[in-house]
């Protein structure tokens, strides 16, 4: 037990080493995904200068969503909402009106829609979900998102209930995201998952080996 804990926090350190150093621009500066000095749309706003600079030739389609990407009213539209449903799911106690409970469910799929909204727009900016899932962010907004419709879909057609009181409140982190210190934490322990996932399953292994 001591020896996978030693590993898991070597994996953490090691990723947060990483996260340090793109932060601090130790990096080759090449790739788009990991110039994290800067938050993502002030990213997205460099690179459609640099586009422009060039005179690329994009997509009315795509200019669209670049554009949004690039609005702080967009950007701040979204934490908005995830404030919002962060907030409102915090209210729900024992005992709370089955009509007030359906609202706040009605509420809810308002939300994943905008999120779902927010991702193909991010997609059409970047015209590549491979793209798109290089940024950690994205990637984990991503995750969340979609495990928040299968819930949905196994709640509506096969009628089983989920608990999903720790996905909702990880969407607090859109709020987070905004301090750089705590930017770098959430990087570090989406960046580090498969290596602690790994040291887990082959400690597993070697225990029933």
């Amino acid at each position: 037990a001591l020896l996978m804990l030693d590993l898991i926090v070597g994996v953490i350190c090691d990723a947060y080493a990483a996260v340090s150093e793109e932060e601090n621009g130790d990096g080759d500066g090449e790739s788009e995904a990991h110039a994290s000095d800067l938050s993502y749309v002030e990213m997205r706003r460099e690179a459609h200068k640099a586009a422009e600079e060039r005179n690329v030739q994009i997509s009315a389609p795509r200019r669209c969503c670049q554009r949004l990407v690039a609005s702080s009213e967009f950007e701040a539209f979204i934490l908005v909402v995830g404030v919002f449903n962060t907030v409102m799911w915090a209210t729900v106690h024992r005992g709370m009106q089955p009509g007030t409970l359906r609202m706040l469910g009605y509420a809810e799929y308002v939300c994943i829609g905008i999120y779902v909204l927010e991702i193909i727009v991010k997609i059409g900016d970047l015209a590549s979900v491979t793209k798109y899932l290089q940024f950690s962010s994205n990637m984990f907004d991503f995750v969340v998102t979609m495990t928040s419709i299968l819930f949905i879909v196994l709640a509506l057609v096969l009628n089983i209930s989920v608990n999903v009181t720790m996905l909702r409140a990880l969407r607090c982190t859109r709020v987070l995201s905004l301090s750089k210190g705590l930017r770098q934490i959430i990087q570090t322990v989406t960046s580090s998952l498969t290596g602690v996932f790994g040291v887990m399953a082959c400690t597993i292994f070697f225990m029933f080996v």
